[in-house]
């Protein structure tokens, strides 16, 4: 749909890993929006070489920061500075906060009178300028997240990822090696220190990078083996997270009673220990071959290129659409509504869903969503005989396809 991807999860929403750096990141993973072994970086294109673009990187620490800045004066010597409204909306108000300030034009001596998240009062010298302009920045701790865990268990390798193709840009083009960090900081020190760059001491800054471990593409085991399959999880490392990473659907679910159902090669059909129908008289149903994921409830589908079975939906208005699963799986089977009166997965996270409108299925797998207007011929499963405001419920669907 217009998002993209959906991903859903007991324990992360997503996890993304580059097999050849090691390099990973869990999206919507515990209080993380992010949670992984490389930088958060924003790309832009360089102002004056159009072949070049700058990458920039967040600032990263040991808590949750805030912050807001700005310039002020002094008037008679003190200033009271009103922050930002919205830094008090998110900073905690009784501890972690910090004020910087540096004045302009004198080296004069600023001193911050008091501080809150509302305001910042600072005073100068009595024998100094009295209406004296400076910068000043106020840090303070995110509330609710004061007490994120810095030191955690390991759940898998988590190593310096693989340099490897910078380096190699740098032995492509020697000329942008001045530009990072390391030679950046290397100059600075020299200048400060006499000691010419070539010379300077770097030999605590090898240990630690040695204890942590670059990975090798060359030498170390394959990423994948390192991090394993199942969401990330490394082989051999136990936790008490769930395997499951279905989505839980909402309190809207129903348990509409028994159907009456006309079955067609009725003969096939295992018995089905769960079944969802509405309680209309008829519903045309059939026993076909699904797949073992199949629940009851589930949008189901056809697979171009893997025979008969059908399958849950996974894409937004699919035109392989072929009914609605009665019956959980079993035995490789399950009984499928193509017309009639039965109940459905539903997904209202992009649209409300109202009585009447037309579905089709959805990305969220299983689920059917309100179709958009015109509603391609042959991806319509049915039409709402319920309405769902927002995320995700079972409704009641009069099944047609067309």
């Amino acid at each position: 749909g217009d998002y993209g991807i959906f991903a859903y999860g007991n324990t992360t929403g997503g996890h993304f890993g580059d097999l050849d750096s090691s390099g990973y990141a869990n999206a919507g993973y515990s209080t993380y929006k992010i949670y992984g072994s490389g930088t958060v970086s924003f790309v832009q294109n360089h102002p004056t070489e159009k072949d070049k673009v700058i990458v920039y990187a967040c600032p990263e620490g040991d808590e949750v920061a805030t912050y807001t800045r700005g310039t002020a004066k002094l008037v008679n010597g003190e200033a009271h500075v009103k922050l930002g409204e919205t830094f008090q909306w998110v900073t905690n108000p009784d501890i972690g906060l910090t004020a910087h300030l540096t004045p302009h034009g004198e080296a004069v001596p600023l001193a911050v009178s008091s501080l809150s998240t509302t305001e910042l009062v600072v005073k100068g010298p009595k024998d100094g300028p009295q209406n004296l302009t400076f910068d000043y920045i106020v840090y303070g701790l995110r509330i609710g997240f004061e007490e994120s865990s810095i030191v955690q268990e390991k759940q898998q390798e988590s190593y310096i990822p693989s340099f490897k193709d910078h380096r190699e840009r740098y032995a492509k083009y020697p000329e942008l090696r001045a530009y990072n960090a390391l030679e950046r900081f290397k100059t600075m020190e020299s200048s400060v220190s006499g000691v010419p760059e070539s010379s300077i001491d770097l030999s605590r800054a090898k240990a630690l990078k040695e204890a942590i471990h670059e990975y090798d593409p060359g030498t170390d085991p394959p990423v994948e083996d390192l991090l394993g399959h199942n969401g990330g999880e490394a082989p051999g490392v136990e936790t008490s997270a769930p395997k499951s990473h279905s989505h839980s659907l909402s309190q809207q679910e129903v348990e509409p009673p028994e159907p009456s159902v006309q079955a067609e090669n009725a003969q096939k059909s295992p018995k089905a220990e769960q079944t969802l129908a509405s309680t209309e008289p008829v519903i045309k149903a059939e026993s076909f071959p699904v797949a073992d994921s199949v629940k009851a409830g589930d949008v189901l589908v056809m697979l171009a290129d893997n025979g008969e079975a059908l399958h849950p939906c996974a894409s937004t208005a699919d035109p392989m659409v072929a009914g609605i699963a009665l019956t959980d799986a079993k035995d490789g089977f399950a009984l499928i509504a193509g017309s009639g009166f039965t109940v459905v997965k539903a997904d209202a996270t992009l649209h409300p869903i109202a009585r009447g409108d037309l579905l089709v299925s959805s990305p969220i797998p299983g689920h059917a969503m309100k179709a958009p207007k015109p509603a391609e011929q042959g991806t319509v499963i049915g039409k709402a005989l319920e309405s769902l405001e927002s995320g995700t419920g079972m409704i009641k669907v009069l099944v047609m396809i067309r």
